[in-house]
């Protein structure tokens, strides 16, 4: 059996196969079987949802007064885990004044903050993108 580093590198695709182990059910010993690529990515992100949420210009504006729901609320026995908030601000042809940084929270809490979009993303005179990952 050759030594794992004497194997060439490749860039996978969804097509390719990788070796694992697996559990037999039956006689609960390990055998050695094929996975496909795409089917490991698919367990990978199983019953994960990703959300694109357009703010208005007008919601923006109100944004002092009325709150925006980005995510609504999931009901009983559903949990909702933000891992990672992207922003794009379109530009068009004024900034806007915001005074303070955005706050993206749960349940309108200060302890509850996910994530902060800074004064000067809001107050931005171009086109502008925020990548904000949660980390714990």
């Amino acid at each position: 059996m050759a030594i794992i580093y004497t194997y060439p590198s490749g860039t996978p695709s969804a097509s390719d196969n990788i070796l694992g182990t697996q559990v037999d059910p039956i006689t609960e010993e390990n055998k050695t079987v094929q996975f496909g690529v795409q089917d490991v990515a698919n367990l990978a992100t199983n019953n994960y949802l990703e959300t694109t949420v357009t703010v208005t210009n007008a919601q923006l504006t109100a944004l002092q007064n009325t709150d925006v729901t980005l995510i609504p609320k999931q009901g009983t026995n559903k949990v909702t885990k933000i891992l990672e908030i992207s922003v794009f601000v379109d530009f068009d042809t004024a900034a806007f004044t915001f005074a303070q940084p955005l706050l993206i929270d749960y349940k309108n809490v200060a302890a509850d903050i996910i994530g902060t979009i800074p004064t000067a993303i809001g107050q931005s005179v171009a086109d502008t993108v925020l990548h904000y990952t949660k980390h714990g």
